[in-house]
């Protein structure tokens, strides 16, 4: 199916209605915010992605139905990760504020991946810990490793369930640790 001269607006409206916003509003959506990122197959079903605003983590679709078409909206990116760039980060959130902290890990073949040594995870409250992290991705279940270190004591917190896991510091901060590469919109950008 060929889609529709114009669809461009179509999407802006459907956006518009989507997040409750007023079209007269200067800041709401236009028709110059959407990027067309291509034609891409999701599930087995042929998706057209158009990126909305810039550094924004935001899709609109269109799915050509016969000689229809259905439009929709996602966070999901449509542009492959590559296998071998999937396990490369491991994100550390504070749950209370947000903060997110990424740090690089080493592939050493055969699955596995590792902080090259223990790398100081600084807080926004001002403290530290000592991490170490190790995974396998090829294990059978895949599995998460960290070793940190807080003040003058050493904790082991392993995972096999999505790559996540927790942990609460002394102070009460409760961190989340996962491993997996999300592309987010710097990652996209032209």
């Amino acid at each position: 199916m060929q889609l529709p001269a114009g669809i461009e607006q179509e999407l802006v409206d459907y956006l518009h209605l989507e997040q409750g916003e007023d079209a007269a509003d200067p800041n709401a959506t236009r028709v110059e915010d959407l990027r067309y990122e291509g034609l891409f197959e999701v599930d087995g079903v042929p998706t057209h992605f158009w990126r909305v605003g810039p550094g924004n983590e935001n899709w609109v679709t269109v799915e050509p139905r016969g000689y229809a078409y259905c439009i929709g909206s996602t966070s999901a990116t449509p542009l492959p990760v590559r296998k071998a760039d999937y396990y490369k980060t491991l994100q550390v959130t504070e749950l209370r504020n947000g903060t997110q902290h990424r740090f690089a890990l080493e592939h050493h073949g055969g699955g596995d991946y590792e902080l090259a040594d223990e790398t100081p995870l600084t807080l926004s409250n001002g403290s530290v810990l000592l991490l170490y992290a190790t995974a396998n991705s090829q294990s059978a279940p895949p599995m998460l490793f960290l070793h940190l270190t807080e003040g003058d004591k050493e904790y082991h917190v392993s995972s096999a369930l999505f790559f996540n896991a927790s942990y609460t510091t002394e102070c009460g901060e409760m961190l989340v640790f996962e491993l997996g590469y999300r592309p987010d919109a710097t990652d996209w950008q032209a």
